[in-house]
């Protein structure tokens, strides 16, 4: 993990008094948040979850299928 320079930090602590953070946003002002579910038609299950410039994509494909003596349970 990157550590801040004493200039970042100088920087982000002068924005504390004044309410604004760096990428200008007040302090208590989230970034836009959307959640959407089921996008992709070949897998079971998915969520698509976006925070800002921020995009996290999950997803899962399951079979069922008879074990063998090879592949257990």
């Amino acid at each position: 993990m990157v550590g801040l320079s004493i200039g970042e930090k100088h920087f982000i602590q002068g924005g504390i008094p004044q309410d604004l953070r760096s990428d200008g946003r007040k302090w208590l002002t989230y970034r836009p948040i959307s959640i959407a579910t089921g996008n992709i038609p070949q897998a079971n299950g998915l969520a698509r979850v976006k925070i800002g410039a921020t995009d996290v994509i999950a997803s899962v494909k399951a079979e069922l299928g008879k074990p063998t003596p090879f592949q257990p349970v």
